[in-house]
């Protein structure tokens, strides 16, 4: 009677250890698979920092070129005697776009600065998705601020045309501005509506997968029988 209880405790452990060592190896390769998820997605973060530091950076530098005309028209252009209500829009209009342009420029220096450092040294491993969700936040207020900073501009130029040129010279180049203007703003409601994006930054939806097909399809160890 011994041998048969000795053959039957070697079938259960021939049956039993293979599907046990074939149920550790797809835990770890569940484990390998969602560490390289994570690693990937990183990655991604990381080059969509770059881009939205890179965006900022080029329109900082445009924006500086626009107060840099802003604030030469405030100190040029004597509008003493001129009609004082067109004089007064046009003085406003350019100090406006020459306020936004300094926001934009000094607002996209810090974030661009900070950004990339909050991401590099963070305490924590979500630091770079921090970064990447707070620079994405700041750059709406930087693009609003520079809308502001251009539209200002084009409506003190159409001002200082009234004010400096003939009336029908001053007519076409308010028609002229004008339909530069709201082709601008077309422009960017079709470009808006285009390439609109809808992020959703849930790491842990990405790392934190449960396979549930794979493990619909895993194999289960039958049943022992006993002897």
């Amino acid at each position: 009677k011994a041998l048969p209880r000795a053959g039957g405790g070697r079938a259960r452990a021939r049956g039993g250890t293979p599907w046990r060592w074939a149920r550790s190896m797809l835990s770890a390769d569940r484990a390998a698979l969602r560490s390289q998820v994570a690693q990937s997605y990183l990655q991604i973060q990381l080059r969509e920092l770059d881009l939205h530091v890179q965006n900022l950076t080029a329109l900082a530098t445009e924006l500086a070129v626009v107060a840099g005309f802003a604030l030469g028209g405030l100190v040029d252009v004597d509008t003493t005697d001129k009609n004082p209500f067109l004089s007064a829009g046009f003085h406003l209009s350019f100090v406006i776009s020459l306020s936004a342009s300094l926001y934009v420029l000094t607002q996209g220096v810090h974030v661009t600065i900070f950004a990339p450092t909050l991401a590099l040294r963070g305490e924590t491993p979500e630091a770079v998705a921090e970064a990447l969700q707070g620079l994405r936040e700041e750059r709406i207020i930087v693009y609003q601020a520079s809308s502001i900073g251009i539209w200002s501009f084009g409506i003190g130029t159409a001002l200082v045309a009234w004010l400096l040129m003939q009336l029908w010279v001053a007519f076409v180049s308010n028609l002229i501005i004008g339909g530069v203007l709201a082709l601008i703003y077309h422009a960017r409601m079709r470009v808006n509506e285009r390439f609109h994006l809808t992020f959703k930054d849930d790491l842990n939806t990405i790392t934190n997968m449960r396979f549930t097909s794979a493990d619909a399809k895993a194999p289960h160890p039958p049943p022992s029988q006993s002897s």
